[in-house]
C-alpha cells in the first residue's frame, strides 16, 4: 500500500480473512506499557482468554502488559468483553466477534469464544502492521458452521501458491 491508500482502501492481510473491514482514518500505535482490560462483569467468562493475550503479546514484543478489571477505557489499551448483540440475527453470532480500532481497541462477542476469535485477529494485525493498527472496525463470522480446511498433500503435492489461494 502507498502511503497516499487511506485505511477504509487497504483490505486486512489475516487468516481467515474477515467477512466486513471499514476501515477509517488514522492509526493507533501502542504504547510502550500496554494494558488488557476486562470488564469486571466478564472477569470469570474472559480472565484465561485475557492472560492468553498477554503471553501472546509478550511474544510480539511487547513483553510489560498487564491485567485490568474496569468499565473504563484508556487511551492505547485493549478491552475484552461480552456483548450478547454483536452480530445478533446472524446465525453463527455465537461464533461472531466485533473488533474496534480507534484510541483503544475492544473486541466483543456475545460469547467467550468469539472474543478469542477476535484476539487471534488482533494479534495478526499486530504483527503485520508492527504494533501500528488502522483505525476500524472488523466484523466477522464463520460463513459455515463448522471452521476447517483439509487438503492432503501426502498423496497429492501442492505447490505453495496453491495452498495460499485455499487461505
Amino acid at each position: 500500500a502507498n502511503a497516499s491508500e487511506s485505511a477504509r482502501d487497504v483490505a486486512l492481510q489475516v487468516v481467515p480473512a474477515v467477512q466486513q473491514w471499514n476501515g477509517a482514518k488514522g492509526t493507533l500505535k501502542f504504547p510502550v506499557t500496554m494494558t488488557v482490560r476486562v470488564p469486571s462483569r466478564d472477569a470469570k467468562a474472559l480472565d484465561g482468554i485475557a492472560a492468553l493475550m498477554i503471553e501472546d503479546l509478550s511474544a510480539l514484543g511487547f513483553p510489560h502488559v498487564k491485567l485490568k478489571h474496569s468499565n473504563l477505557t484508556a487511551e492505547g489499551e485493549i478491552c475484552l468483553a461480552i456483548d450478547p448483540m454483536v452480530a445478533s440475527g446472524n446465525r453463527f453470532a455465537s461464533q461472531a466477534y466485533q473488533l474496534d480500532v480507534n484510541d483503544s481497541v475492544e473486541i466483543s462477542a456475545s460469547i467467550p469464544a468469539g472474543v478469542f476469535f477476535g484476539t487471534r485477529t488482533l494479534l495478526q494485525m499486530i504483527k503485520i502492521g508492527d504494533g501500528k493498527l488502522p483505525h476500524g472496525r472488523v466484523l466477522d463470522y464463520p460463513a459455515y458452521a463448522r471452521r476447517m480446511l483439509m487438503i492432503d498433500v501426502a498423496r497429492k503435492p501442492f505447490p505453495v501458491w496453491v495452498l495460499k489461494d485455499f487461505i
